[in-house]
């Protein structure tokens, strides 16, 4: 599909309740259909083809996951509708983009075409602001924090 002379694919990665009716009434040759996807490589894979990750309802931890895959994520601004606190980690311009007035306002639209339209400068800024995330988040690694943890609380498990 082409909006505004802009070549645009959408990669559905997910399912749930609705999946079966959206794939029905959204049938276009510029969606493809994933449907549910575990396995890191397969979701890496459909990546490679995005320019952004987008959670148009109630974000979670898939927003942490796109930051690992240098894919800026797209959530609602309003923190307090979403499942967990990682859209709070969303930086509008820095590591991702926000909208407003939910998934079937104007807010999604303008800033989907913001998004498309960055030049590749600002996209790789936006791309690494996402990864230096991910990494801010996740440095040093969960069994290194956790070893800190039980020493500082048993500090002879260190003997272990």
């Amino acid at each position: 599909m082409s909006k505004a002379g802009v070549p645009v694919t959408l990669e559905v990665v997910g399912g749930g309740e609705l999946e079966a009716e959206y794939r029905e009434r959204f049938r276009e040759s510029w969606i493809t259909w994933h449907g549910m996807l575990y396995d890191h490589e397969s979701i890496a894979e459909v990546s490679r083809a995005c320019r952004v990750g987008c959670y148009p309802g109630s974000a979670g931890l898939s927003v942490v996951h796109m930051f690992g895959l240098a894919l800026p994520p797209i959530v609602g601004a309003d923190v307090g509708r979403h499942m967990g606190p990682e859209p709070a980690y969303v930086v509008d311009g820095v590591n991702g983009l926000l909208f407003s007035g939910g998934s079937e306002g104007s807010g999604l639209k303008d800033v989907l075409m913001r998004a498309f339209f960055l030049d590749l400068q600002a996209f790789r800024r936006l791309s690494e602001g996402a990864r230096m995330e991910y990494d801010r988040l996740t440095m040093p690694p969960l069994g290194v924090r956790l070893k800190r943890v039980i020493e500082q609380v048993l500090p002879s498990a260190g003997a272990c």
